[in-house]
């Protein structure tokens, strides 16, 4: 049993296949070296899902913060190797708003995985009688995915193993469920005195956590008491049933690349009458990062599923384009995969006139575009991850002797697994399902030169007055630039911070703008603020097309980009 690459981290165990960890019984958090290669591909900007869809995955309870402050407090705040390497994949963020931000799934696996090992070294051991204790509660702090008893009532760790096509994943599932299970002591009975032992690694997340969230979270407690610590260790039980799932899916990337490619890596304006500069943004999927594991494989084809693979011809894709100045103007945002399994956008550049480009200064813009392509073979991959779930879960329940005990198990389940099951089918493949489309990101430079300074932007935008007022424009434009300047010196990496920016300078300018421009401005908030607030693509998509001609009219009256 090894860690692999970036997912080192406490508590994490990557073993060969799903036979190795069925054979190890291991404690805490398991996952293959499928799993886990596919996680560590996966750790880009914009990668894994928001904050918002890990809170409904394990919704707090009894006054906790929802697990996305949670995560957020052991990103910014952690000093373990994991945290660290979480840090390192998602950059200065504000953990304030930690619903609105994305963790990759790779981060959340450390997370439970450290949370596993750091409740198992500090708790007591399973089987152990504490102070306050029951002896329903001491046989219920042991294994559930057991059958035979021994001679003291307590559950032993030799698992049943099912029979069939899908049996190597159900008992995969069931043995890592189990494992994990048991490093957090989450137990179907369980009183109070068991809880008292408050591990110091996590009473330090929490009063981060508590920092973060306090005055924007309604009834959160800042006592870590025994309720609520139990409450949160069911929570993160219930982000390592989604791990354990989402694991085996990657969020596959695609290329974007520009065709034909620009002369000096750049394109460029159109010069008065002469042919427009054409290009073509064109999207292609990379390989996965590994074969789907052979049980799975099996399993899929009994079930009649059909596992996620490369996009087929005909597939829909959304470009959505981030253009502040309008230097392009793009064709159809809503196109079909092209025979050759490439997505494809075109465009044409900006014009200028020979004056301007003679006399007017050079500047360099980019416009930045992404592409989604929806998988429908993933609401059947995720029926097929469900269905086993399920399995291992009755498995876990038969192994449990009847009474009281199985009774308690079979309501932990449904409070800790099911909704967990529920959310992945209902969530995943609907409000979230960006997460798990195909998709990918470019940017076309563009050069291009301002209006010379004989040119006044008065007469460009009223030809007809005779005496414009130009007091409000120049007001409205000083902002402008400044806003084209910021964006030229800060192009996004953290997408919804920056687009939440430009919203915000958009909204402070707005009340100076002239008349004419105000539907400009709108759009441009409409479309940031799509952005910012990371709605999906088809979204974004819609509401951007009229973003390039809005921001060729801010553009040409204020002087920073010409039609």
């Amino acid at each position: 049993m090894t860690t692999q690459g970036g997912l080192a981290g406490a508590g994490l165990v990557v073993v060969a296949d799903e036979a190795a960890a069925a054979a190890a019984d291991p404690t805490g958090l398991v996952l293959t070296d499928v799993q886990a290669r596919r996680l560590s591909a996966d750790v880009g900007p914009g990668a894994g899902l928001l904050g918002s869809d890990l809170d409904r995955l394990a919704p707090a309870t009894d006054g906790a913060p929802p697990v996305s402050y949670l995560l957020a407090a052991w990103v910014s705040a952690g000093t373990s190797h994991g945290s660290e390497q979480a840090r390192q994949w998602m950059g200065d963020q504000d953990w304030t708003h930690a619903p609105l931000l994305r963790f990759p799934v790779a981060a959340v696996a450390l997370f439970v995985a450290e949370v596993a090992a750091d409740v198992n070294a500090e708790m007591p051991p399973l089987g152990a009688a504490t102070a306050g204790s029951t002896d329903a509660t001491t046989a219920a702090s042991a294994t559930l995915a057991t059958v035979q008893t021994s001679a003291n009532g307590l559950i032993s760790r030799s698992a049943a193993r099912f029979a069939g096509p899908c049996s190597a994943v159900q008992n995969f599932l069931a043995t890592v469920i189990n494992g994990l299970f048991d490093a957090l002591r989450i137990t179907p009975s369980s009183g109070s005195g068991f809880f008292d032992v408050l591990t110091s690694a996590f009473a330090t997340i929490w009063n981060v956590a508590v920092g973060l969230a306090q005055g924007l979270v309604q009834g959160l407690v800042e006592k870590l008491s025994a309720t609520v610590f139990l409450a949160i260790r069911a929570g993160v039980g219930a982000l390592g049933v989604a791990t354990i799932v989402l694991s085996y899916f990657k969020d596959q990337t695609l290329d974007v690349t520009l065709d034909p490619e620009a002369t000096g890596d750049v394109y460029h304006f159109a010069v008065g009458a002469e042919a427009d500069v054409a290009g073509t943004f064109v999207a292609k999927g990379k390989e996965l990062t590994a074969d789907w594991p052979t049980a799975l494989v099996d399993c899929a084809k009994v079930a009649g599923a059909s596992l996620p693979k490369l996009i087929p011809p005909g597939a829909p894709a959304t470009w959505t384009v981030i253009d502040p100045v309008g230097v392009i103007a793009p064709a159809d945002l809503h196109v079909l995969v092209d025979n050759d399994l490439a997505a494809r956008l075109a465009f044409v550049t900006g014009r200028e006139s020979q004056e301007q480009k003679d006399k007017g200064a050079f500047e360099l813009d980019f416009a930045h575009v992404t592409v989604k392509i929806p998988r429908d073979e993933v609401k059947q991959f995720l029926t097929l991850a469900r269905d086993q779930v399920n399995g291992a879960r009755n498995q876990l329940l038969g192994a449990v002797p009847a009474g009281p005990l199985r009774t308690a198990a079979d309501t932990l389940y449904a409070a800790t697994i099911d909704p967990t099951l529920n959310e992945l089918q209902q969530g995943i493949t609907g409000a979230a399902a960006d997460a798990f489309s195909l998709s990918g990101s470019g940017a076309v430079p563009v050069t291009h030169h301002a209006p010379p300074e004989t040119t006044t932007t008065a007469s460009t935008v009223s030809p007809d007055s005779s005496s414009p007022d130009t007091t409000t424009p120049a007001d409205f434009c000083s902002q402008y630039r400044d806003l084209v300047t910021w964006i030229r010196a800060n192009p996004p990496g953290d997408v919804v911070a920056w687009a939440t920016e430009i919203v915000d300078r958009l909204t402070t300018m707005r009340p100076s703008a002239p008349a004419e421009v105000l539907g400009d401005i709108d759009v441009e908030l409409q479309v940031y603020g799509d952005v910012a607030a990371s709605a999906n693509a088809g979204v974004i998509g819609n509401d951007a097309v009229p973003l390039g001609q809005a921001a060729q009219h801010l553009g040409t009256l204020c002087g920073v980009a010409s039609s």
